[in-house]
């Protein structure tokens, strides 16, 4: 029996358990593979970012800020950066 005690940060922040939710693709992976499925949403187990993923949601975050300020009407200023960035 697989115990749901054990529930991922993306459970939480939908305020369920793991079967509260349900997506074509939870259901695809746990109909091929099983485990995996257990691993990933019953354990939290998450697996590495791939670089071509990460550079693609840092592209995507920052082509999505930029249009959410031009929608606004706020203008970026050359060299300005926001409090706490890294540098």
């Amino acid at each position: 029996m697989i115990s749901t005690a054990t529930v991922t940060q993306h459970d939480q922040q939908r305020g369920g358990g793991v079967f509260d939710y349900v997506s074509p693709s939870r259901l695809n992976l746990w109909l091929r593979y099983p485990l995996a499925w257990k691993l990933r949403y019953i354990d939290g187990i998450r697996t590495p970012t791939t670089p071509a993923l990460f550079l693609g949601q840092r592209c995507h975050a920052g082509l999505e800020a930029y249009y959410r300020h031009r929608m606004l009407g706020v203008t970026f200023r050359v060299g300005h950066r926001r409090p706490g960035a890294a540098r």
